[in-house]
Order: C-alpha cells, then structure tokens, then sequence
C-alpha cells in the first residue's frame, strides 16, 4: 500500500471510531435519562436490598434466583453514600422471597433519600451495556468488517430492549452483555 492509501485506511478508522464513540454517547445518555426517571421498577427495590445484603453479610441469601454481579455492581454507590439498613425483615426459609418486603423496608427507612440509591444503582450498571455494545461491534468487525461492526452496535443501541433493561438493576441485559463477552472472547480463542 502506498502511503495515500494508507492515509485513507487510516481516515475511515477514525470515522469508524467517532461514529462507535458517539452512538455509544448517545445509548449511555439514553440509559441514564431512564434510569434517572423511571426507576425504581417493581423488582429493582429487590435487587438493591439483596445487593446491600451481600455487601453487609458476606452472604449470597437474598435474590439467590440469579447471580449476584450486577446486584453487587449496582449496590456499591449506595456503600459508599451511605444508607440505613433494615434487615429485621430477613427470615432464611425455604422458598422464601423476602427481599420484596425488604426492598419495602428500605424505601422506608431511607426515604426521599432512596431516589438517590435507585439512581446510583442504575448509573453504575451502565458499563454492563457499553461492553455489550463494543462486543457486538468488534465481533462484527471481525467477522465481515466495519460497516457490519457499525450496523450491529447501532441495532444493540438503538433497541428498545437493551435500553429499557439496560437501565434497570435487573440482571437481564447486563447478563446478556457478559455472556456475550464470554462467547466473543472464546471465539477469539478458538481463532
């Protein structure tokens, strides 16, 4: 390659990246502007209390339905603002679900000040849905170059799917992005 063709190789990189950078700005704006005003949803009190729980205890009792990661991740803003517990709700029974009445508890005990946990906790789950947006990029990059890299993230960011779970402390998305990262890094592997 000559050097002119270099350049322009290199000039469509840069366009590549700014416009990736900037529907990645566009998807976190969005995440975060849902997650600012349509938070707390019914089961995210739930997660949030289990998350404190896990922090506090060291045990994994509460939400054991799914793994504790995202609830973990979304919990630590509230451990560092600081917030008042109330686990005299807890009781360890089989098929016991009380982190619902808990999460209720917490509402309670926290007040108006439990808006601010809600949202912290929304906001900091917000890298699940960037790494999921990248993934789908480069995997698409990889396999058929930079338009489909381009296609496949603007549908990861523009879907009304991922943005409405990916603003939420439910696992859904954020799963989805982590096991999507799995898949990506062991195709790598096998190439």
């Amino acid at each position: 390659m000559d050097a002119a063709q270099t350049g322009r190789v290199e000039e469509k990189s840069f366009v590549v990246k700014l416009c990736v950078f900037a529907l990645l700005l566009i998807h976190t704006a969005l995440i975060a502007w849902s997650g600012w005003w349509q938070s707390p949803t019914l089961n995210e009190p739930g997660h949030l209390v289990a998350g404190l729980h896990h922090w506090d205890t060291g045990t994994f009792y509460l939400y054991r339905v799914n793994p504790p990661l995202v609830r973990l991740v979304a919990a630590l803003p509230s451990t560092i603002v600081g917030y008042t517990a109330d686990w005299s709700g807890f009781y360890e029974h089989v098929g016991a679900r009380t982190e619902f009445d808990m999460g209720e508890d917490f509402v309670a005990a926290n007040g108006r000040q439990s808006m601010l946990h809600f949202r912290l906790a929304c906001w900091a789950c917000i890298p699940f849905s960037m790494l999921g947006a990248w993934v789908c990029f480069a995997w698409a990059r990889d396999l058929f170059g930079n338009a489909a890299g381009m296609f496949v993230v603007s549908l990861w960011c523009c879907s009304p799917m991922v943005l409405g779970h990916a603003s939420m402390i439910a696992p859904d998305a954020h799963a989805t992005s982590l096991g999507l990262a799995a898949c990506y890094t062991f195709w790598r592997w096998l190439q």
